[in-house]
C-alpha cells in the first residue's frame, strides 16, 4: 500500500526507495500490477496527474526480476475506428493523458522487461466501494427519479463488474508464464453505453430512457482471452441489475 495500514505493507511503487527496500526485504517471485491513477472526472483524464502511471512501470521494470502480471485498459482504443478490436488492432490518436500514460506503460514493459509478462487490457470497473463513474451515477440517479446526462464518453466505451474482474484475476494465478502476452478482456456478450443505460433504468423504472443513437456497436474480440481464461460465470445484465440492488440499500 502507499500508506502504512493494518495487513499492508507499505511501498509507494512511486518512490525508488520504497521499491528497493520492498525487494531487500522480501524474495518475490510474481507481481501482479494494479496501481495506477485513475481519473474520476472528465479533468482527471487530460491531467498530468496520469504520468504516475509511467513512473510506476518504470520502477518496476527497472527494479524487479521476476514475473509480472500488469494490468492495462481498453480505453487505449479510444480512437480506433474498426468496430472490431483486437489485440493486432492498430492504435492511434491516442488523446487522453490517461490512456497515453497506459500505453506508455505498456510499451516500457515491452521494451525493457526481459522477463515473462501478461499485459491485461481490461474494461473500465464498476463496484465495490467506488462512489463515482458513468454506471454508479446513473443507478443512483434513476434511484431518485432523474435521468443521467452523459456528457463525456470515451470512444470505444466497455466496464465490468469488479467481482467479475476478480474473478478473471484469480484465474490469472494458475497460468504458467513462461513466455509474455497481451490479452484483452471482456464479456461474451457486450454492450454499447446506451444499452446498459436502459438495462438500467428499465430494471429501476421500468422503461428505457435512451433512444438506441449508437448503432455502430464497437465489439472486443475474446478469442485470445479465452485460450487462457473462462469467461466470468455472471454476464454483464447480471452484474449489473446485481450491483443495482446493492446499491438499492445503500443511503
Amino acid at each position: 500500500s502507499r500508506k502504512s495500514s493494518e495487513g499492508f505493507i507499505k511501498c509507494d511503487l512511486s518512490s525508488k526507495n520504497d521499491v528497493l527496500n520492498l525487494i531487500e526485504s522480501f524474495k518475490i517471485t510474481k507481481i501482479i500490477n494494479l496501481a495506477s491513477f485513475v481519473p474520476k472526472n472528465k479533468d482527471q483524464y487530460h491531467s498530468e496527474e496520469n504520468k504516475i502511471n509511467d513512473l510506476i512501470t518504470s520502477n518496476i521494470v527497472k527494479f524487479f526480476n521476476c514475473k509480472l502480471i500488469h494490468i492495462s485498459t481498453l480505453a487505449i482504443y479510444e480512437h480506433t475506428n474498426s468496430l472490431i478490436i483486437d489485440e493486432s488492432t492498430n492504435i492511434k490518436e491516442i488523446f487522453s493523458k490517461y490512456s497515453q500514460s497506459k500505453y506508455n506503460s505498456e510499451n516500457i514493459i515491452i521494451n525493457n522487461y526481459s522477463h515473462p509478462y501478461l499485459i491485461l487490457r481490461i474494461p473500465g470497473i464498476f463496484g465495490g466501494d467506488r462512489r463515482s463513474g458513468l454506471i454508479y451515477n446513473a443507478i443512483k440517479n434513476n434511484l431518485l427519479g432523474k435521468k443521467i446526462k452523459v456528457e463525456f464518453i470515451l470512444k470505444n466505451w466497455s466496464s465490468m463488474y469488479i467481482d467479475d474482474f476478480l474473478e478473471i484475476l484469480n484465474q490469472s494465478n494458475n497460468i504458467q508464464l513462461k513466455d509474455s502476452k497481451i490479452i484483452n478482456v471482456n464479456y461474451e456478450k457486450q454492450f454499447s453505453i446506451y444499452e446498459i443505460l436502459n438495462i438500467i433504468s428499465k430494471s429501476i423504472i421500468k422503461k428505457e430512457t435512451y433512444s438506441k443513437k449508437d448503432k455502430n456497436i464497437v465489439k472486443f474480440k475474446t478469442n485470445n482471452f479465452l485460450k487462457f481464461f473462462d469467461y466470468p460465470k455472471n454476464t454483464l445484465e447480471q452484474s449489473l441489475l446485481k450491483y443495482i440492488e446493492k446499491l438499492k440499500n445503500v443511503k
